[in-house]
């Protein structure tokens, strides 16, 4: 008997000011974890993706499975979900400003960080014009 692919691992990190897209990546959670083709499906803030002792690329990102909490590192989930909005001048909401120096210090990256990670991104703002 052929055995079956593993399911892949998502995890859905927001940013978010108001709470909008904090809302959106919960309610994405929700629907995501109730399907049967995945394995698992983590929700985290963007403030608390990782503590950056480690090298960079083997960041750790905690992930539920089933009842209990494993580390996975994020370039070895198959999926990647960013719902974050935009504040000011399409700066990142307050909670996401350490994912983002993160994300922007490439050289601190090997050059195939996150190559094999799938990536979605929905992003939002607010316009206020008085």
């Amino acid at each position: 008997m052929e055995e079956a692919p593993p399911k892949p691992i998502l995890v859905i990190l927001y940013g978010s000011q108001t709470g909008n897209s904090e809302a959106i990546a919960k309610d994405l959670h929700v629907k995501l974890s109730a399907f049967k083709d995945v394995a698992q499906v983590g929700l985290f803030c963007m403030k608390n993706f990782a503590k950056v002792s480690e090298p960079l690329y083997s960041v750790l990102v905690a992930v539920k499975i089933a009842a209990n909490l494993s580390k996975v590192p994020l370039d070895q989930c198959d999926v990647g979900i960013f719902v974050t909005s935009s504040t000011g001048q399409g700066d990142p909401p307050d909670n996401a400003l350490r994912f983002n120096r993160y994300l922007m210090k490439r050289d601190s990256h090997p050059a195939n960080f996150l190559q094999k990670l799938n990536i979605a991104v929905l992003g939002s703002s607010f316009r206020f014009s008085p």
